[in-house]
């Protein structure tokens, strides 16, 4: 680690509002280099002692030009249906009549951005541009948007804004998800690019090659695979890669020049329709001033106070963060002279990846000032890194039609790259190739896939949908390319697959495993996607269903059926990390617990079928209380009520007690019903406060649960 004698001012951070400053150091370990990685620096955050990093880096000329190409270049900005209401709001506030918009003309999310290089005779009544916009948009707010997390201390800001932030919301906002309390299956981590880009350091990325990936191989939720300080290894779980594909994004694109106002209306326009923006910045070299009062407006008085960036001087902590929203009203008096100027007005929401803890409960302003004002340490860009904002836009739903599935095996990952590609039957090298953004393309630095230095087996995911031939164009061969570009260090293909999920049939490669060393292997498939075959079915049955450890059961799965071939074999997955084969089986449970078995069923043309089943394990020497005891006196007839909560009983105990003057005397057991009853009845005498309660028993083990709730009646 090397420690920088230099210093940056940061905020303390009270009730809120930034109210005083203090001078930190900021250390940075040396550059490690990654995929176009760079430095990260940290400091220590004075709010709860975290290390927290940065890490955005400037664009390698690759990069840049993976932009330039495959990146839409804002012009206008159609209006959407939440702009749309947003706009008609602000019209509504000023005196003037709504927009009249037939809701069928409105663009689907993901549509509002019409490009530099499209056609310029659209109609204009739908875009943003002829409208009035709102004084002020935080789309923070919307439940699309997911909470304020931490990136700690690793240099992944870029992907976590890009990742976490952007693409979520993007996403929930195009498919109606709760990302806000929706929980961490709506939210995507920003790991799963992360961990690919890095080069298997703690460095700093470009937000540019999280669009990539997620435009080609979509993203992983954090539940799936949660954000941690492990920043080498990948995910192996084929099932997530899988999912990933679902939410691949639609396409990414930057607004131009928003330090003109071009620029900054069109970056409004995109945040009134509920766009979030990503951009990169010098954060350590921000410089901030109080918001001031603006005496003509009172929709400025709920900010007055708080900080606001206004310049940016120096090339200090490039890091990567999101825009949010905009004010119009507020005012910064950046010249200090006391007197409100139009270029004083305006700042945009900005969320940041430092947790709750930092500056606004995580967010902060800047002034629209500060995007035109010029860096004197960098002055061809102001507060915005090349003077732009980026965007990327995610698609309502999306199903791959056809999928590669393959497993390998190597030391050093780094030395990988991965293709796909179509020819016709008899082709020893494909026609057409596809090539993946930045995964399993000389990516992850020189280790394993689980990012250690031990050889392990990695299963991917590839979608096979961009260059599929039609249904109807025949049969065609599928190519796996995997080219190992050193010697020493050999790459195994264990296994590959192509799966057809609109005709639900799988067609595995033959051959394998094979092994390639500094050289291109091919493995391939002939399918022909017109073949119309027919999915078996699967039925599963167990007996018994539920009993106490150990538990044999017998599985059963002779009555699933092919419609259109025969049944070619039959998998079980017994829901307890175990596994067997054949129409029926036999397994033994040998611990309790709630196991879902699955029958995989295959016919002879490759398609699949599941069906499950479940099985109760209880443990016999653990018997759960009954509850919701309840009691009903009609004159001297009591009558008890309760829930049966266990499966392993022979019997309840019904114990009362006569009320003393303290509370109830000594309980004593009046009554035993049998296994499964949940009532009794019986009389008593008059004049008297009686106290039940009810536990479950198992003659056979000695064994008694402990006591349900204790109910009392009074009988006069």
């Amino acid at each position: 680690m090397k420690l920088m004698n230099r210093t940056i001012r940061a905020a303390v951070r009270i009730a809120g509002f930034i109210t005083a400053s203090l001078v930190l150091p900021v250390f940075c370990f040396a550059a490690e280099q990654g995929n176009g990685g760079g430095k990260v620096e940290f400091f220590r955050a004075p709010w709860n002692g975290e290390i927290l990093g940065t890490g955005a880096v400037r664009p390698s000329a690759a990069q840049w030009a993976w932009g330039e190409a495959n990146m839409v270049k804002t012009r206008k900005v159609k209006l959407n249906h939440l702009g749309l209401a947003r706009v008609n709001e602000a019209r509504q506030k000023r005196g003037l009549p709504p927009l009249k918009v037939h809701p069928a003309t409105l663009p689907a999310p993901g549509e509002e951005v019409v490009g530099t290089g499209a056609a310029t005779n659209e109609p204009d009544t739908a875009t943003v541009t002829t409208s009035v916009l709102p004084g002020y948009v935080d789309n923070s707010t919307l439940k699309y948007f997911p909470p304020i997390r931490s990136q700690g201390s690793l240099g992944s800001c870029a992907q976590f804004a890009a990742v976490y932030y952007a693409l979520t919301h993007m996403t929930a906002m195009a498919r109606d998800w709760d990302a806000k309390n929706g929980g961490d299956s709506y939210r995507f981590s920003p790991k799963w690019t992360y961990n690919m880009l890095n080069g298997g350091a703690n460095v700093g990325t470009w937000h540019y090659d999280a669009y990539s990936i997620a435009m080609k191989h979509g993203v992983a939720t954090w539940a799936e695979f949660p954000y941690d300080s492990d920043y080498r290894a990948w995910c192996l779980n084929p099932t997530v890669w899988r999912n990933a594909l679902n939410v691949r994004a639609a396409q990414a694109g930057k607004v131009l020049d928003v330090d003109t106002d071009t620029g900054l209306s069109q970056l409004k326009q995109l945040l009134a329709n509920g766009y979030v923006l990503n951009f990169a910045t010098y954060i350590y070299s921000w410089q901030w001033k109080p918001i001031s009062n603006d005496p003509s407006t009172t929709a400025d008085d709920l900010f007055v106070g708080r900080n606001c960036v206004y310049m940016v001087n120096g090339t200090s902590g490039g890091h990567t963060m999101t825009i949010v929203g905009y004010n119009d009203d507020i005012w910064v008096d950046i010249n200090g002279d006391g007197v409100v100027q139009q270029s004083e007005k305006g700042a945009l929401r900005i969320a940041n990846s430092w947790g709750t803890g930092w500056n606004e409960a995580g967010f902060a302003w800047v002034s629209y000032q500060a995007l035109r004002t010029r860096n004197p340490a960098y002055t061809s860009e102001g507060l915005f890194w090349y003077d732009e904002a980026t965007w990327v836009t995610a698609r309502p739903s999306y199903e791959p039609q056809i999928v590669a599935e393959f497993t390998l095996s190597h030391l050093k990952r780094n030395q990988l790259v991965v293709s796909l590609g179509l020819g016709s039957p008899g082709d020893t090298l494909p026609g057409t190739t596809w090539y993946p953004n930045k995964v399993l393309y000389y990516a992850g630095g020189a280790y394993s896939f689980d990012g250690t230095t031990t050889t392990c087996d990695g299963t991917f995911v590839m979608d096979f949908s961009d260059i599929a031939p039609e249904i109807s164009a025949g049969a065609k061969r599928y190519f796996l390319r995997v080219y190992d570009s050193s010697s020493g260090d050999p790459a195994t293909v264990k296994s590959w697959k192509l799966v057809d999920l609109v005709n639900n049939v799988e067609v595995p490669g033959a051959g394998l495993p094979q092994t390639v060393d500094a050289g291109n292997l091919y493995a391939y498939v002939d399918y022909d996607r017109g073949y119309e075959n027919l999915p078996p079915v699967a039925i599963a049955t167990a007996d018994p269903t539920a009993g106490p450890y150990p538990l044999p059961v017998n599985f059963d799965g002779t009555a699933s059926y092919d419609p259109d071939g025969t049944i070619v074999s039959c998998d079980w997955d017994f829901g307890d990390g175990t596994h067997g084969s054949g129409p029926t089986v036999q397994h033994v449970y040998d611990r309790p617990g709630k196991f879902t078995a699955t029958l995989t069923v295959t016919d002879n043309a490759g398609a699949k079928s599941t069906a499950t089943v479940t099985v109760n394990v209880s443990d016999p020497t653990v018997i759960a209380a009954p509850s919701n005891l309840s009691v009903k006196a009609s004159g001297r007839t009591i009558t008890l009520s309760w829930s049966d909560n266990s499966d392993n009983e022979t019997g309840f105990a019904i114990e009362c007690a006569v009320r003393a003057k303290t509370g109830p005397g000594p309980y004593s057991q009046i009554a035993t019903v049998p296994a499964n009853q949940t009532q009794f009845t019986y009389t008593v005498s008059a004049g008297n406060t009686y106290y039940y309660r009810v536990r479950a028993c198992n003659s056979n083990t000695g064994v008694c649960s402990d006591y349900s709730n204790v109910v009392s009646v009074r009988v006069k």
